[in-house]
């Protein structure tokens, strides 16, 4: 929807302050998209594919080295695209978003497929955007993670609704974290932590309990109960 290629059912769309409907055109030319994977022409050079956007857009011809040294494939432009790994084409992909002068960037699982040398590249590559380049990126992914690892702000999203916008050190008081311990002896273990004033249940055969700064001490104190321990993690 906010590119254009879906219409709402209700509502309305609004970028850099403008409606979408009325000033779609110029809003597209000040953003780039990376939908999944990118549409490429394998038996072309990484610089042949992008000289096809490039005549499209009217950008100067300076700007396909400007965004392959972005995305660090200067080196390969020349090599044919059906040569590269995903990781690479992916990253061909968001330099042919960032042909003109882009300001919003919308990636759409820009991830997915990769492996994790690919995916380690892409993160990196999309972290550095906003600082040195001075584009925003707006991310859609599934991959909590991940995204905890790029973002700075996050909108949650279930059943079509909004359910959080903001940091993720906003997000991060909201949690509702506990400790899972693993013990044979589950009964006793609720007993013990509860008389100490750590809130305890029993959930599949698991300890939860509550305060989550304090896992050594729950640790050693059942484990100086003769109670062994076998799992704890937060």
């Amino acid at each position: 929807m906010l590119l254009g290629l879906l219409r709402p059912s209700s509502g309305e769309v609004a970028l850099f302050g403008l409606d979408l409907k009325r000033n779609r055109s110029q809003i597209l030319a000040r953003t780039g998209s990376l939908v999944e994977t990118p549409s490429l022409y394998e038996h072309l050079s990484a610089q042949e594919n992008l000289e096809i956007p490039r005549r499209i857009l009217d950008a100067p011809r300076s700007d396909i080295n400007r965004v392959l040294r972005i995305v660090g494939l200067e080196t390969v432009s020349r090599n044919l695209v059906k040569t590269f790994s995903l990781g690479m084409k992916q990253r061909l992909g968001l330099a042919q978003a960032m042909l003109g002068k882009r300001e919003l960037l919308v990636l759409d699982e820009p991830t997915n497929g990769l492996d994790p040398a690919g995916i380690q590249e892409m993160r990196s590559l999309i972290k550095r955007l906003p600082a040195e380049h001075g584009v925003t990126v707006f991310l859609s992914s599934h991959l909590l993670p991940e995204v905890e690892q790029v973002a700075t702000h996050v909108g949650m999203l279930s059943q079509g609704e909004l359910v959080f916008q903001g940091t993720i050190e906003e997000l991060e008081k909201l949690r509702l974290s506990r400790v899972r311990i693993g013990v044979e002896d589950v009964e006793s273990a609720l007993a013990l932590l509860n008389s100490r004033g750590w809130e305890a249940r029993a959930e599949d055969d698991y300890v939860l309990a509550s305060d989550t700064s304090a896992p050594a001490t729950m640790n050693q104190a059942l484990v100086g109960a003769a109670l062994a321990v076998q799992h704890l993690a937060v």
